[in-house]
């Protein structure tokens, strides 16, 4: 398996503390449209699934209040360049503000043919994948990563 041929998904879900109207919201409502066009024009975005509130067909995850975000990137690398600069740090940084904690995993990445992109229904099975089965090259966390090829990458703190 050759990583050119490989991108890098990842799905996130976040419980909110309010609904997207509400005024808990707001200010993470009202930067959403920038953050998220910062993503579109960072290094290495492919692309990122552009209705996180919407339905996404689980009945366990209820549009009003459970946000999930999917995007596809060339490359670990790019994806957390871009999670720790800009305005999605800021963001990042205050996300205890607008969401819940969550002590089951909420994060989850796998690999997927280059020019492809994964569906929400994928997304969410592949975070259940991980909260049943921990990670494994089909499905991994931040801590612990998996090459395409299938070999562990050793996580640096």
């Amino acid at each position: 398996m050759d990583h050119i041929r490989w991108h890098l998904a990842q799905v996130n879900v976040a419980k909110a503390v309010g609904t997207r109207d509400s005024p808990e919201m707001k200010a993470f409502v009202d930067m959403l449209d920038e953050v998220n066009a910062e993503a579109d024009a960072a290094p290495g975005f492919v692309w990122r699934w552009e209705e996180a509130y919407e339905e996404t067909g689980d009945d366990n995850f209820d549009a009003e209040m459970v946000l999930v975000n999917v995007s596809v990137w060339d490359s670990y690398e790019s994806l957390q360049a871009y999670v720790y600069s800009n305005l999605h740090r800021e963001v990042f940084q205050r996300r205890r503000e607008w969401f819940t904690f969550m002590k089951e995993n909420h994060f989850a990445m796998w690999w997927i043919p280059t020019g492809t992109t994964p569906t929400v229904e994928e997304s969410l099975a592949k975070l259940n994948e991980l909260r049943e089965n921990g990670p494994g090259p089909s499905v991994f966390s931040v801590r612990q990563r998996f090459a395409p090829t299938g070999e562990e990458i050793p996580w640096k703190s």
